[in-house]
């Protein structure tokens, strides 16, 4: 199993110090997380404006007190981390536009870490970053067979148990049905999968995130920006 890929960084941040110490503790790297000093829907609603005019910034995430996205960013929740002590407000560093053409030779981002550049960097909502290839082999698992229906790590628990006849009750993923055999009448059969955009836009700066919905779940297909988030590079 692999638990994630990796694009080409192109360019490194000059200094960590990107966010205005005022605004409160911030953790950068590919997807940031600023743990604000006022927690208020006010507060977020100005770090967001700040943010999203920033040469540095990809998709930003931030959710008022009722879970609903703040102006200008998107909801944790579409990306499955609106935990109580997650950060306020979360951006990605800046990445290519993976969201029609990816791949080796297209995808880059900007980078905190200490690599050289045309270094593999991860951690952002690039089609290349978030690939992820699991395997599988035993009595319980189809015989050379390769799924089309998208998957995440959190549905690796849920297909184990599955195979032990155990409960999934309370895991965040969905066991990956059509990748098994025996007699339950869900397995080897693909489940049904939709698809949607959430998008936002604050000073020009256009994102978007593209989920695959499978049984009522959402998956991150990629994560973009465009207008003046968008690199021409």
């Amino acid at each position: 199993m692999s638990d994630h890929g990796q694009i080409t960084g192109h360019a490194q941040l000059e200094t960590l110090d990107i966010i205005p110490a005022e605004f409160g503790r911030a953790s950068i790297g590919s997807f940031s997380g600023i743990y604000l000093h006022d927690v208020s829907d006010a507060r977020k609603a100005e770090v967001v404006d700040w943010l999203v005019q920033q040469d540095f910034c990809g998709p930003v995430f931030a959710s008022n007190a009722e879970g609903r996205a703040i102006a200008g960013a998107l909801p944790w929740s579409s990306v499955r981390n609106d935990h109580p002590r997650g950060a306020d407000v979360g951006f990605t560093l800046r990445a290519t536009n993976s969201s029609e053409q990816y791949g080796p030779d297209l995808d880059t981002c900007i980078f905190a870490a200490r690599i050289t550049p045309g270094g593999g960097m991860h951690g952002g909502l690039n089609r290349g970053e978030l690939s992820t290839v699991p395997a599988a082999q035993g009595p319980a698992y189809r015989k050379a067979f390769r799924s089309e229906t998208p998957c995440w790590l959190p549905d690796i628990i849920p297909t184990v148990l599955t195979t032990m006849d155990l409960t999934t009750e309370g895991s965040e993923g969905r066991p990956l049905v059509e990748a098994l055999v025996g007699d339950d009448p869900r397995f080897g059969v693909a489940p049904a999968v939709g698809t949607r955009t959430l998008t936002a836009e604050r000073h020009g700066h256009e994102q978007y995130l593209r989920q695959w919905i499978i049984e009522g779940k959402t998956i991150v297909d990629c994560g973009w920006t465009e207008g003046t988030g968008a690199r021409s590079r």
